[in-house]
């Protein structure tokens, strides 16, 4: 069946005769304790190595199948087949939503995503992380812990649900007072038809919450090209991005302090400074990884 086209209904008769197949170790194997003695099968769709087949099973005292079973099952092919690939489509496309919340999900900062009301449709494992952190609160609305921190979150929402560009913020942080940047922007255009495909209905604003502190999860080769560092300035970068101090990434990365201190030129502590305080932007924040 490998090479037989899409479509076409073999016979197992055509194949091998009933007697040739009985004295088979396969028919010992799978058809006898079946009670199975002829096959119509169907390649119903193929890509590389892969099909998808129809097998239709008939016990050996109904016999082989008869010319209006034939026409029948000749007339079902092409729906057959448009069925089978219409539903690997479906599935595929199904997947690639699926994977775009799985990508959410691995970002080491917090995506929120708000409805045309300021409540909460969907909001990935690092916002959850920060909501079990005291930093966020999730439950209809979004908030922090902070009532000032909260009015000023409720603005800035309010100003993209009415079509603005929205802007950002800084909340500290409760356990250590570090800031954490809230970035708050419309949804428009593409990006509600996307969300909307994906199952998250009514989507009207989109929230990161950025950790400058939690740069560990970025890709060394995104670092590098954005910052033009080598590989070992870039493993640096990310180490000491997190605030520790240079001993401690020395033994982090089984380095010398030396070796750390060579390459901390002037760029990296561009790149990996925490410390920034976040700049309101009046126009509609861009956030890539």
């Amino acid at each position: 069946m490998e090479t037989q086209p899409v479509g076409r209904l073999v016979l197992s008769d055509e194949a091998i005769s009933l007697a040739e197949l009985q004295s088979s170790a396969f028919y010992d194997d799978v058809l006898r304790p079946q009670n199975v003695a002829h096959n119509g099968m169907m390649v119903l769709a193929a890509r590389n190595n892969f099909r998808a087949a129809f097998n239709m099973c008939r016990r050996a005292r109904r016999g082989t199948f008869d010319s209006d079973e034939l026409r029948l099952l000749e007339w079902l092919s092409p729906h057959l087949c448009q069925s089978v690939t219409l539903g690997f489509r479906i599935d595929g496309y199904l997947a690639m939503q699926q994977a775009a919340f799985n990508v959410l999900d691995r970002l080491a900062d917090g995506v929120v995503v708000l409805d045309r009301k300021g409540r909460v449709l969907f909001a990935n494992a690092a916002a959850h992380r920060m909501a079990e952190e005291g930093v966020l609160r999730l439950h209809q609305s979004i908030g922090t812990h902070s009532p000032a921190h909260s009015q000023r979150l409720s603005e800035l929402i309010r100003v993209a649900l009415e079509g603005a560009a929205g802007g950002s913020m800084s909340v500290p942080c409760q356990l250590d007072g570090r800031l954490l940047t809230i970035l708050v922007s419309s949804i428009r255009g593409k990006n509600l038809g996307r969300l909307s495909d994906a199952g998250v209905k009514d989507a009207a604003v989109l929230l990161f919450v950025v950790d400058p502190a939690n740069r560990r999860s970025l890709p060394l080769g995104q670092i590098m090209d954005a910052y033009g560092l080598t590989h070992a300035e870039a493993r640096v970068a990310l180490a000491v991005s997190s605030g520790i101090t240079i001993q401690e990434t020395a033994q982090s990365l089984n380095l010398s302090p030396n070796t750390i201190k060579t390459h901390l030129p002037r760029r990296i502590c561009a790149a990996s400074s925490p410390r920034r305080r976040p700049v309101a932007r009046p126009s509609s924040p861009r956030y890539s990884r």
